[in-house]
């Protein structure tokens, strides 16, 4: 069964709208992989990975957050920890999908390190929720071309919503 982790990481930047999901668009280019990334240009959790055979997902959470954006990145994250909740657990036979959301002063920003593999952040205040289009409106290859298109699977959606709106 394939299972994978993710992390919306909350916080405030007035200048982004106030309150924002920190989002990781996907690069071109899977450096782990060594492979072009699927759905390239596409908006993901802040951070989002599989977990490993023999590890639980809190454990995959923090090696991906180091992975994704540093060890600073994960001193900061585990100093916050106590408003960490999950938003989202999809489960069927085929895969297990954990979200996890948690809100962190906005100094948490300058201490992540972007990899290679890690393409770039946005920012998604509220009110831009209801321009989130579903990810496979584009084809897995090609991706989102237009950077000002906002296209996350479905369930990545649901999960921001939750995290943003409690809904």
């Amino acid at each position: 069964m394939k299972r994978s982790v993710g992390l919306l990481v909350i916080t405030n930047i007035p200048a982004m709208g106030g309150r924002v999901v920190v989002l990781q668009r996907r690069g071109k280019f899977n450096h782990e992989k060594m492979a072009p990334e699927s759905y390239p240009g596409g908006c993901q959790a802040s951070i989002h990975g599989g977990v490993e055979e023999n590890e639980m997902f809190e454990q995959a959470l923090f090696r991906e957050a180091e992975e994704e954006f540093g060890s600073d990145f994960v001193l900061f994250l585990k100093q916050h920890l106590d408003g960490m909740s999950e938003v989202s657990i999809i489960k069927d036979e085929s895969c297990e999908i954990r979200t996890y959301a948690i809100e962190l002063p906005s100094d948490c920003i300058k201490v992540i390190k972007l990899r290679p593999s890690s393409g770039r952040l946005d920012f998604l205040c509220k009110d831009k929720i209801d321009s989130i289009v579903d990810i496979k409106q584009f084809t897995r290859e090609r991706g989102v071309t237009d950077s000002r298109v906002i296209a996350m699977f479905n369930d990545a959606r649901d999960a921001v919503m939750k995290a943003l709106c409690g809904q």
